[in-house]
């Protein structure tokens, strides 16, 4: 979250506001547990459209926000254009349709599900695949992965990478 001082045009951040600026939010804000689920929606909005900012304001409002990545460039406010958005799965409610169709339009990777009881349904692209196998073959990609630094997961996207299946 950051705040916008209107009359230079200033963002800080939610840190600064607060505590060096003493200001205080209209709601409380919630961080929550991050999710550790895979993959994220991605959005890339118009930063100064009144619908971006009440997305926002739901956003912000029921979401754990150490589920949410908001990224700014550049940081000052007349060349600032569009802000990028990384949310985890979740549903959002009391959301009105013609909002649902705006943010539609800005979906990068994951998607939007709306139904007309006001629910907006965010969804990742990742899906969770779940595998057996021996004990030789798990130690084997576990070595491998410790020996590079890096996941057991990410060994085996690379793997599928090199046969061509990763998108």
């Amino acid at each position: 979250m950051a705040f916008l001082f209107p009359d230079t045009h200033e963002i800080k951040s939610y840190e600064e506001g607060v505590f060096k600026e003493e200001l205080k939010p209209s709601y409380e804000l919630n961080y929550g547990k991050p999710n550790t689920g895979p993959g994220f929606l991605k959005m890339v909005l118009p930063a100064k459209h009144p619908l971006t900012m009440e997305f926002f304001d739901i956003v912000y409002q029921q979401y754990e926000l150490s589920n949410l990545l908001l990224h700014f460039t550049p940081t000052d406010y007349d060349a600032l254009n569009e802000v990028e958005i990384h949310i985890k799965k979740t549903v959002l409610k009391e959301v009105p349709e013609h909002l649902f169709r705006f943010l539609d339009r800005y979906v990068a990777k994951g998607s939007l599900q709306y139904d007309k009881e006001g629910y907006l349904f965010i969804e990742t692209d990742m899906e969770t695949l779940t595998i057996s196998l021996s004990k030789n073959l798990k130690e084997k990609i576990k070595k491998e992965a410790e020996g590079e630094g890096i996941s057991m997961q990410e060994v085996i996207l690379r793997i599928l990478a090199e046969r061509n299946w990763e998108e």
